[in-house]
């Protein structure tokens, strides 16, 4: 699979799979959405997904790399 194809998999389609499309799995408006922000394009390497810089949940940041300075 591709990258694309593999974060597709693990939100929409794993949203999908749990009945629960309608409420996440894509960033819409009115629903619930969980961030990741990594360092690198994990579509180019997904191992950037490791290079975590913030992480955002229910709008809340609940961890910011300590030398980010957003």
């Amino acid at each position: 699979m591709a990258p694309m194809q593999i974060l597709v998999a693990a939100t929409k389609n794993g949203a999908f799979a749990c009945g629960k499309s309608g409420e996440f799995g894509t960033i819409e408006p009115g629903k619930s959405a969980d961030i990741l922000i990594v360092r690198g394009n994990p579509l180019d390497d997904l191992r950037q997904l490791q290079n975590v810089r913030l992480v955002i949940k229910n709008g809340a940041i609940i961890r910011r790399e300590e030398r980010e300075r957003l």
